[in-house]
């Protein structure tokens, strides 16, 4: 959330914080501001979704935020020959297979990544596009807890 990093910064100086959105190409894309920030996001149908069904949720404004893909936020900012990523979380209410597929898997393989998997139970989520593609890239479900999947690195 745009705004949200300053404290952050002033708690934990030497930490890389980023306001930016995640997404297939250098973009900038609406970003959702709600009274409950909870909801905020990028997904015009969610926020529509999210204040056709709440009385009292509404969207305070709409801005407009950088997105980069996953590889370049980490080709920038990751020492990759000095430390591995042992765990990624990513939870971007339905966004979870467009940052996923944004990163560089041969350079960037997280030991454990969970993901979000909105509406699917473990019987269905074998045929899920996030399982397929997360399948590709050498992962296998380890765990799945309501929303949650998480993925461990197979080729490890």
């Amino acid at each position: 959330m745009p705004g949200s990093m300053a404290l952050f910064k002033k708690i934990r100086p030497r930490d890389i914080n980023l306001e930016v959105g995640i997404g297939q190409e250098n973009n900038y894309l609406r970003y959702y501001v709600f009274n409950d920030t909870a909801l905020n996001g990028f997904s015009a149908e969610l926020s529509r979704q999210y204040t056709n069904e709440r009385e009292r949720i509404r969207i305070e404004k709409v801005i407009e935020v950088e997105v980069l893909p996953l590889r370049e936020i980490l080709s920038r900012y990751f020492a990759r020959d000095f430390c591995k990523i042992d765990f990624m979380t990513v939870d971007v209410e339905g966004f979870d297979l467009q940052v996923l597929s944004s990163n560089d898997w041969s350079l960037y393989r997280p030991t454990y990544v969970l993901a979000e998997a909105l509406k699917s139970s473990l019987d269905s989520f074998e045929a899920d596009p996030l399982a397929k593609f997360m399948r590709e890239q050498g992962y296998a479900v380890f765990s799945k807890q309501v929303n949650t999947v998480f993925f461990r690195d197979t080729s490890s």
